[in-house]
């Protein structure tokens, strides 16, 4: 088990104000309370921070090691139609985990093929981030 880098108040704050930042509705964090503890814990763990442009970037877990290594990944603070549409090209509406894989792909500017080889313990932090740009 990873040792504790920030502590629990601290994180719960910085969620807290990312979630402000992006306005979301106090109905949709109740839905969302284990996406949201989940956000705290990897923050806790040191591998999730909030920047000061209220982008996320996250710390991988278990980094790819393809032609191009990735380590850690960035997710924007907003998204828009104009950033996501390229990535739903060819994903079928009724495809859930699809379109949540091209929201991260939108949001980190990372390949689907990539945002796929990520290990199910990344993928799980990655879900939860995307979960409040649906």
């Amino acid at each position: 088990m990873e040792k504790v880098t920030v502590p629990a108040e601290i994180a719960s704050e910085e969620i807290t104000a990312w979630l402000d930042f992006k306005k979301v509705f106090q109905s949709v964090r109740d839905a969302q309370k284990e996406n949201i503890d989940l956000l705290v814990e990897a923050m806790m763990m040191g591998s999730l921070i909030r920047n000061t442009d209220n982008t996320l970037e996250y710390k991988l877990a278990v980094p790819l090691e393809n032609e191009r290594p990735v380590s850690k990944i960035r997710f924007a603070a907003r998204l828009n139609d104009k950033m996501l549409s390229p990535h739903l090209k060819g994903v079928s509406a009724s495809d859930g985990d699809a379109r949540l894989q091209a929201i991260i792909a939108a949001l980190s500017g990372e390949a689907k093929g990539v945002i796929a080889s990520f290990d199910s313990v990344d993928k799980k932090v990655c879900l939860a981030v995307a979960v409040f740009f649906i």
